[in-house]
């Protein structure tokens, strides 16, 4: 059976990465093309190349939506994480 080719930079399936007594799963980066999808930072962070404090400066900026699920879980929908990129790549962000 031939094996499938990868990528060493891009894996095929999320990571997982133990914090403390809990254990994180990276989104997949094909989650900004799911319409609604509520992206987390990091995952934003990694799509865009930048820091999630650039992220939350872009917010308090108005050039970014941000969504507040919870006293410590903030995400991004897919609409406006994409929206965001594009002007990013413009270079208007």
């Amino acid at each position: 059976m031939d094996a499938l080719p990868t990528s060493p930079s891009i894996p095929l399936l999320p990571r997982a990465r133990q914090r403390g007594k809990y254990q994180r799963v990276d989104q997949p980066a094909d989650v900004i093309n799911v319409p609604g999808a509520l992206l987390k930072l990091d995952t934003l962070a990694r799509l865009s190349g930048e820091s999630i404090c650039t992220l939350y400066r872009a917010a308090k900026r108005g050039d970014l939506v941000l969504t507040k699920r919870g006293a410590r879980c903030t995400r991004v929908t897919s609409e406006n994480a994409r929206d965001y990129l594009a002007r990013f790549a413009r270079g208007a962000a």
